[in-house]
């Protein structure tokens, strides 16, 4: 399901000193930027939709010689590309190495290949560079000038195949950390930036599955986004947790340098649905107002045992959202009944039945605090047994990328 994500590029109360190379908007400007590789038939060209780099094979790449680059300063990457290839899923950033001026230095990530050929549309990446041994500059005096960007599968040589093309619009060299306020975990694989420390976790069906190392700190830690507490003085966690042990969130953020701070969060154990817990960040003050907003973590804890440590059982967690609200909207969907749909019977008492003009892919329930108590993939069916009398509303997702809402009410 397609879903909204709210990104800010903070703004620092002195300067920003981006570097950005804006293709999109440059003409037929390449920026200084031109095609490379060894792909046969690679070529490129710059229009209104981007630098467009086209290909057979290989690994085809867009190159700078005089990017100008101060990486003492911009330690962040922010690129912005349609990906028009079912095979491309990596892409590699090679640059001189900024240490002794001598050889190169790389970092490769993932990017999404197209659902079909000629079928990608516009997506932006965020990488921190920091942690790339050799991006400094040469001396106080000299930036990074020598940039490649490498596009292959996994790293490897694409095969020979109809021309294909990657489309970059932007590319952006910061010294600012990109926000973020919502996870909602809606595409398989991808963790949003949260970092696995003494658990597993994979991410799919629209929610992130967590199971912790028994007798650890078990947690997930967020490294690749901010959260500004300007923007965050609540957190809400939509989750289902299946252990019946655990029973507590121990959620932790750097207030500066290397000094944590944190609150405790109850949750309920053994559940068969999810609930959401709310907390009041701006409850902690200084703690909280004055926080980096970097490294926030959440741990998965068994305050029964020693030392706090987690017990067996996963955690399932649907949505993370940040924002200054003591409740969670329902992803802006207003409560509107939609006239298309029917559900029966109503007020129900066990099983919610509903007619769509589509096929329905998932359906959520919600109190009216805009809390997601219920969630239920594949059917056109689900048991609302266990809530208690009053009215609810059931989000329904179809395919095609529609979501309705409807009211009901719990006899």
């Amino acid at each position: 399901m397609k879903k909204l994500y709210i990104l800010f590029l903070l703004l620092t109360p002195f300067f920003v000193s981006a570097q950005t190379f804006d293709f999109k908007n440059s003409g037929t400007d390449d920026l200084g930027w031109i095609k490379s590789g060894s792909g046969a038939n690679t070529s490129g060209m710059v229009s209104g939709e981007g630098f467009k780099l086209t290909w057979l094979q290989n690994q085809p790449k867009i190159r700078s010689t005089a990017a100008a680059v101060d990486a003492d300063i911009n330690k962040y990457l922010e690129i912005t590309l349609v990906n028009n290839s079912i095979q491309a899923n990596t892409l590699k950033i090679v640059f001189t190495d900024g240490t002794d001026n001598v050889g190169t230095k790389t970092l490769q990530f993932s990017i999404d290949p197209a659902p079909v050929a000629d079928g990608g549309s516009s997506k932006t990446y965020y990488v921190d560079l920091s942690a790339v041994t050799g991006w400094n500059n040469f001396s106080p005096a000299t930036s990074i000038d020598a940039i490649d960007f490498v596009v292959s599968d996994n790293n490897t040589n694409m095969t020979s195949g109809p021309e294909t093309n990657i489309i970059f619009e932007k590319i952006v060299f910061t010294n600012q950390k990109p926000e973020k306020v919502e996870y909602n975990f809606d595409t398989d694989g991808d963790a949003e930036g949260w970092d696995d420390v003494d658990v597993s976790s994979v991410v799919a069906s629209d929610v992130i599955t967590i199971t912790p190392t028994a007798g650890q700190s078990s947690k997930i830690v967020q490294n690749t986004y901010k959260i500004d507490p300007a923007n965050a003085t609540w957190m809400h966690i939509t989750y289902q947790n299946l252990s019946t042990l655990n029973n507590q969130f121990r959620i932790q953020w750097i207030l500066s340098g290397d000094t944590y701070k944190g609150a405790n969060i109850n949750i309920s154990s053994g559940m068969t649905s999810f609930e959401t817990a709310s907390y009041d960040l701006s409850s902690k003050g200084v703690d909280w107002s004055t926080a980096e907003g970097t490294k926030f973590q959440i741990s998965i804890r068994n305050t029964l045992n020693s030392g706090n440590v987690s017990s067996a059982g996963d955690m399932v967690i649907d949505r993370i959202v940040f924002n200054n609200s003591s409740t969670l909207n329902i992803d802006k969907v207003d409560f509107k009944d939609d006239t298309t749909i029917s559900v029966y019977p109503n007020p129900v008492q066990n099983v919610l039945k509903i007619n769509a003009p589509n096929a329905i892919d998932k359906i959520e329930v919600y109190n009216i605090l805009g809390q997601k108590i219920l969630d239920h993939k594949g059917t056109n069916q689900i048991n609302v047994e266990s809530l208690s009398k009053g009215m609810y509303i059931s989000k329904i997702f179809m395919e095609g990328d529609v979501i309705s809402t409807k009211r009901f009410f719990k006899d």
